[in-house]
């Protein structure tokens, strides 16, 4: 380890031995953020190591700008592994120190960064004006190093734009001005790139081959798998399929050298479509399959922080306006009370030395009464826009957590019929046993459409209220949790999963019916994502003290101790865990679930162990 170096001075000495120990750290930290850059396109997983022990020795000596360095790099090495929420993240965080420390360098880095993860997202505009920020930027600070790689990023943005002369016109200006380095690989490969949207297939394969020819392309992966994917578009669109394959398949084995996941969902999304063209349904439904997943993973993930952060820019500019508009108010007070000085000035000369100091006592008074006035309405108006922005704060909570509900409560449901269409069309069964399938899935979207109009129906009576609130009635649980299991009913089918239900009924509680839905829907579904194929979901109920606990058990993969004692404390993607099939989860059910819960009066409590499957236990009162 670079950071187990051993390095003695003399005891005597203190002030010498600081010396020599900054001089060490700093010469240690230069080659860990050296590193880091070097390895970002040939092992970025090498390259986010090294930064993060950069980062940590410039926090450990105080230098804010090798640690603005460290965090710009991870922002670019999570960039190139497709992890665009952790990209844009260190980008922020590594564009603020730089500012702080005035380096124009990794000032425009960062602005690149950012522009880069508006790219993952197809906002073309709003990249392209990070990019073109980040070029005038190294422009006046005359970093001729990083000019090519920010005209070759603008030069994505044409492309996407359909602006193909221009496009042309920055990866050439990029390549000439890289001086043979590594953008100059990468331009090679976007000129090829250009050419195939242009319809001009001959030109574009040129390109792409001769990158894979270059010796600067031996141990780049990213770039050896961007050409292969280009080489495999051309001859699927030739309408040589076989060929495509052939280049497809090598296209995903550099880009999983390296866990690229945009290069690895665009080389299995040509995979899927050439095998599809060939008749191999087979494998070109495992490829479909394979292209969903980490097309959810690119985009499902950080979409919601890069809203964010676009919002945060919004705010931001409506603050500016609002703190220039404040400047100009204060300006016309100077000058209001400029003015009315200088006529008093006049008005004492006029009237005379006789009525000095009563017409100076008059105007001070009219002054002070009209600028209390002034300052009461602007304090009046600073309260009201508080009090609005209060009101937007909790209108925007409560959206958000209705849209959470709405999104994680329809995820079941339209997995269940998407799977059922999938099946029906790949699949070639005798009429009886199509005819079967059909009513299943006629079935399932019925309850699917019920569940959509009682769902958007509890949604339209929060939002007119000021909160979340439960409408209690008397109901029994069994029912509802019957009704939920009918939606998972095929989906369970799908894992060869077995659902035993030995519900008693004939409890009456009082709750939200809602709620309650939403509640077991969360449970159930959690129980199908994490038991194995093969497995048994029993649900049951215990009567104790006037008090109904209803329970949903499975002898799925359970939960590790650590994870369960912070399970309701952490929402969102991190606590978000594939399921036995590689299922994707938002990370929001758990939370919601204990919420409705605590308003319908009830308590939930889970044990589990990892291994030895999970029990979840919903108390509430009986009303008789």
């Amino acid at each position: 380890m670079l950071l187990g170096i051993p390095f003695t001075v003399s005891a005597g000495d203190p002030v010498l031995a600081h010396s020599l120990q900054r001089q060490r750290g700093d010469s240690i930290l230069r080659l860990l953020n050296g590193n880091g850059t070097r390895l970002l396109y040939s092992n970025p997983d090498s390259s986010i190591l090294y930064s993060q022990q950069a980062q940590a020795r410039a926090l450990q000596l105080g230098d804010s700008g090798a640690e603005a360095r460290a965090l710009t790099n991870l922002g670019k090495a999570y960039y190139i592994k497709g992890s665009y929420e952790l990209s844009l993240k260190y980008s922020i965080r590594g564009l603020s120190l730089a500012e702080k420390a005035g380096d124009q360098q990794i000032i425009g880095q960062a602005y690149n960064n950012i522009g880069l993860v508006y790219l993952g997202h197809d906002q073309y505009d709003l990249a392209l004006e990070e990019f073109l920020y980040a070029v005038n930027i190294a422009s006046a600070s005359k970093d001729s190093s990083h000019i090519a790689a920010y005209l070759f990023n603008a030069g994505i943005c044409f492309d996407h734009r359909g602006e193909f002369t221009r496009a042309l016109d920055h990866f050439n200006r990029a390549l000439v001005d890289d001086k043979g380095q590594h953008v100059a690989l990468m331009s090679i490969n976007r000129l090829g790139e250009t050419w195939l949207h242009m319809k001009q297939y001959d030109t574009a394969a040129r390109y792409y081959r001769q990158v894979l020819a270059d010796p600067r392309a031996k141990e780049d992966h990213w770039e050896k798998a961007f050409a292969w994917a280009g080489l495999a578009q051309i001859a699927y669109l030739k309408g040589q399929f076989d060929s495509a394959v052939a280049a497809a398949r090598l296209s995903l084995d550099h880009a999983g050298a390296i866990n690229a996941k945009w290069d690895i969902e665009r080389a299995v999304r040509i995979l899927a479509e050439s095998y599809a063209a060939l008749h191999q349904y087979r494998q070109a439904y495992e490829y479909m399959q394979m292209d969903r997943l980490y097309n959810d993973s690119l985009y499902s993930d950080s979409r919601e922080e890069v809203i964010n952060y676009l919002k945060l820019q919004e705010r931001e500019k409506e603050n500016g306006q609002l703190q220039t508009q404040s400047e100009k108010d204060r300006k016309i007070i100077q000058l209001r009370t400029a003015l009315l000085a200088g006529a008093c000035l006049l008005a004492l000369l006029l009237i005379g030395i006789a009525f000095v100091f009563y017409r100076n006592d008059s105007i001070k008074s009219k002054l002070n009464r009209k600028l209390e006035y002034q300052n009461g309405e602007i304090l009046a108006t600073k309260e009201q826009i508080r009090l609005q922005n209060e009101e937007l704060i909790a209108t925007n909570q409560l959206k958000d957590q209705l849209f959470s509900v709405i999104s994680h409560d329809l995820r079941g449901p339209m997995s269940a019929i998407q799977q059922m269409l999938e099946f029906m069309k790949t699949k070639n069964m005798p009429e009886e046993e199509r005819k079967k399938m059909f009513d299943l899935f006629y079935r399932q979207v019925i309850l699917s459409n019920n569940m959509l109009n009682n769902l958007l129906q509890w949604v339209t009576t929060q939002l007119s209220g000021s909160g979340i609130t439960a409408k209690k009635e008397v109901v029994d649980p069994s029912v509802i949790i019957g009704e939920v299991l009918s939606v998972y009913t095929f989906l369970a089918g799908q894992k060869r999963i077995s659902m035993e239900n030995h519900l008693s009924g004939g409890v009456a509680i009082r709750g939200d019916k809602e709620h309650l839905k939403i509640i077991f829907q969360n449970i159930i579904g959690n129980a199908v994502k994490f038991t194995n194929p093969g497995g048994t979901i029993r649900l049951f109920d215990t009567v104790d003290n006037h008090t109904v606990t209803l329970h949903v058990k499975d002898d799925g993969v359970g939960i590790p101790a650590g994870k369960l004692a912070t399970l309701f404390d952490s929402p969102g993607p991190s606590v978000s865990t594939y399921g036995t099939a590689s299922e994707k989860g938002t990370g929001i059910g758990l939370q919601l679930v204990r919420q409705f819960v605590e308003h319908n009066d009830g308590k939930i409590s889970i044990i589990s162990a990892e291994d030895e499957g999970t029990e979840t236990c919903i108390s509430f009162t009986c009303t008789s």
